[in-house]
């Protein structure tokens, strides 16, 4: 009788001794994974006159496994025209981190920076809505190259070409679509902006460029058009499950469950590019989505 359990209590620890290192082994892959970024390339065009630019997104300083330096390295290798970063930039706490990287980036890309914040951008202003205009003003100060586009746009001209570039607030968490008064839904608000670039970039002769955060707002878009939407905050799914189990379980977003995650769709007769992003979110671990630099041709 002893002989057995012991012998059974053996077999239990060899087992958990196999699964802790399995364990350990998973871990070690997926911090690995966040670590190993990759480049990706995507032409929304033809011809010989396409603007190539970089989109990144969710740096989510400090959580982030890819090295300031590495980011800001293949950014200048590149040699942009400009470069989108489309939010979730820093945890609370972690500004000075932050204006460190846009100083790094913007010494190394020389090159206009366009941004447009996150979920978890605006967390940082649930208690003071008003700091959001300094915290603005903070980024912006950093470099003249660094422009923080907020229902705002700005025109990038070169070769001859022209750009209208816009940013739309986080439809889901900014406070600035909660206009009392006004009695606007989000479609009719968000739509007022998009006929506004669209007749700028008609005006101008311009390829309109849309950048936001959660590609949910393509839901309020409706019938509007682009020439390209830029997205981020989905993470790929960050670490893979089956049956995309980590959208279904953990977030309640309305166009991962629709199959639009990772990568280059066409949505309402729309191009958009959702990026699996820079950093990591809960966990700096990442499983079959690998963090990205994309370069896009337009």
């Amino acid at each position: 009788m002893e002989n057995t359990l012991r012998v059974f209590l053996e077999n239990i620890a060899i087992l958990l001794f196999c699964l802790v290192m399995v364990a350990l082994m998973v871990i070690i892959i997926m911090k690995k994974q966040a670590s190993n970024v990759k480049i990706t390339r995507t032409r929304f065009g033809e011809g010989d006159n396409l603007v190539n630019f970089i989109h990144i997104s969710d740096l989510h300083i400090p959580m982030h496994q890819v090295s300031f330096k590495k980011i800001c390295g293949i950014i200048h290798d590149e040699r942009p025209h400009f470069v989108v970063i489309t939010g979730d930039l820093c945890l609370k706490g972690h500004l000075g981190k932050l204006e460190t990287f846009l100083y790094m980036l913007s010494n190394s890309a020389r090159c206009p920076i366009y941004i447009t914040l996150g979920n978890h951008d605006n967390i940082l202003f649930n208690d003071e809505p008003l700091a959001k205009s300094a915290y603005i003003n903070a980024l912006e100060n950093i470099s003249p190259y660094i422009r923080v586009l907020e229902n705002d746009y700005c025109i990038y001209e070169t070769y001859e070409r022209k750009f209208v570039i816009a940013g739309l607030c986080d439809h889901r968490d900014d406070k600035s679509y909660e206009v009392p008064g006004e009695g606007k839904d989000k479609e009719e608000y968000i739509g007022e902006f998009l006929d506004l670039w669209n007749k700028k970039a008609k005006k101008e002769n311009a390829t309109l460029i849309v950048a936001s955060h959660n590609p949910d707002v393509m839901i309020y878009i409706n019938e509007r058009k682009a020439d390209l939407f830029l997205f981020g905050h989905t993470h790929g799914g960050q670490i893979w499950l089956p049956f995309r189990l980590e959208f279904k379980l953990l977030r309640g977003d309305k166009l991962p469950h629709q199959g639009y995650v990772y990568g280059r769709y066409e949505y309402n007769g729309n191009n958009m590019y959702i990026t699996s992003g820079v950093g990591c979110t809960l966990l700096p671990l990442r499983f079959r989505s690998r963090p990205e630099i994309c370069v896009h041709s337009i």
